[in-house]
């Protein structure tokens, strides 16, 4: 991914983990979108992005929210928990309280409009719980082709928007 970034696109990508990031230049803004979940070392990984961010700058994290009803509602079938690809959970207020600690504050929060394909929903469903209502979407999402696109119909995904102070 990074070569054809580089040779087709001809974008300076970098690749690395963020906990090992040689980096010294100061960003405006770090966009984390289904991404903080992922750390290996969270502690490290928002140490580094907090030294290579200034006063000012801001942070977009986006995540699955942990209490969201969804969640509450499919328990342990919810999507979310598959380590060992997912490492960390949040709510809105525990990833404020992280950010917080890294002198970032929220500064706005909220769900994001997301839209997935009905090849992802399909996919969804046939690995999660085997409930005569997941059998029933999926019967009905035959109909359409795989590549179109649906909202996203759960609550379980926020973003919030942090500045370091």
């Amino acid at each position: 991914m990074a070569r054809h970034a580089r040779e087709r696109v001809g974008v300076n990508v970098q690749p690395g983990t963020l906990e090992d990031w040689p980096g010294t230049s100061p960003f405006d803004a770090v966009l984390m979108i289904q991404v903080i979940a992922h750390f290996y070392d969270l502690r490290r990984a928002m140490e580094v992005t907090s030294t290579l961010t200034k006063p000012g700058s801001l942070w977009l994290v986006e995540t699955w929210n942990r209490n969201s009803r969804t969640a509450r509602f499919q328990g342990q079938n919810w999507h979310d928990l598959n380590p060992p690809s997912v490492l960390h959970w949040f709510s809105p207020e525990g990833l404020a309280d992280l950010g917080r600690r890294y002198d970032f504050y929220a500064v706005s929060q909220g769900r994001p409009l997301k839209r997935i394909t009905v090849a992802h929903a399909s996919s969804a469903l046939a690995n999660g719980e085997r409930t005569w209502m997941n059998r029933a979407i999926r019967a009905g999402l035959r109909i359409l082709p795989n590549t179109a696109s649906l909202p996203y119909p759960g609550d379980d995904v926020f973003y919030t928007l942090f500045e370091k102070r």
